[in-house]
């Protein structure tokens, strides 16, 4: 009996901690939202309030109708999606050959990434910056898009890794038996199986890069290149008569697309995190 309550008491002060983290991280977008949400009399002359008087959605058209603001949203979905589709895509080969071969220095080699992921990409930003600047390839979606890949390398590769190793061997030696090679087993036989693993990493990699402020900070400087984290800086400046609820607005539309994305598909990620890439 004693050791049941002292359970539930456990149970209860780990609840605890997690709603107060939880209020600790949701609590500043639902403030954007009710700011996002009253008018400029509400936010300058009403005081703190839950919610404004008077909510309206008027903020949310008036950010939409900016045009600059849609360019923002396009610039961050395009160098999001491609960024992570080629960390998919250049990962996937490394990581199946890290689960599949024995090779020297195999494992240096994947406790090296594994310390180049603990660098922050702050370090080697600078000195990029000016190597960029000396060969003109500064304000480039591309040299963007090569660099969150490269960022992404290391987590993209440990997490596929994880999803190559839950797949048997058995089945691509069946398939080695019956005539195909070894490119041809992986990518008829693994590369199905991995699926799920894929996905899950690419969506990872995906709100990620939403979210990236520092690189396409440092990198691009012209307006019609900058995504929506680097554009929010520029847009209370740019917009004539702007104020705090237009600000409010501009970010949570910002974040909504990221949200959205997890909360549709937070299934499938938790499951293939959890379980690998095969069944059973």
């Amino acid at each position: 009996m004693r050791q049941s309550q002292e359970a539930l008491l456990g149970d209860l002060a780990t609840y605890l901690f997690y709603m107060i983290i939880g209020i600790f991280f949701i609590f500043p977008i639902f403030w954007s939202f009710s700011v996002a949400l009253g008018s400029q009399e509400d936010v300058l002359f009403d005081g703190l309030r839950i919610l404004p008087k008077n909510p309206t959605l008027e903020n949310f058209k008036a950010v939409l109708a900016f045009p600059v603001f849609n360019l923002y949203l396009w610039n961050a979905l395009k160098l999001s999606f491609f960024g992570a589709l080629g960390a998919s895509l250049i990962c996937l080969p490394s990581a199946y050959a890290f689960s599949r071969f024995d090779w020297k220095g195999r494992k240096t080699a994947l406790i090296l990434i594994l310390v180049f992921k603990m660098f922050s990409g702050i370090i080697i930003l600078v000195p990029l910056y000016r190597y960029l600047r000396m060969m003109g390839l500064l304000d480039s979606h591309l040299v963007v898009i090569c660099v969150y890949i490269g960022v992404q390398i290391p987590m993209t590769t440990w997490l596929l890794k994880g999803f190559c190793d839950k797949v048997p061997r058995s089945l691509e030696e069946s398939a080695m038996i019956d005539g195909c090679s070894r490119l041809g087993a992986m990518f008829r036989v693994v590369l199905p199986t991995l699926i799920s693993g894929l996905m899950a990493s690419f969506i990872i990699n995906i709100i990620t890069n939403w979210g990236n402020f520092i690189i396409p900070f440092i990198l691009l400087s012209k307006p019609k290149l900058l995504p929506i984290a680097v554009g929010l800086l520029k847009f209370q400046g740019d917009y004539e008569g702007g104020g705090q609820e237009l600000v409010a607005a501009a970010s949570v539309l910002s974040i909504l697309p990221a949200v959205l994305i997890f909360v549709l598909l937070q299934r499938m990620i938790i499951k293939s995190m959890t379980t690998g890439a095969v069944k059973g």
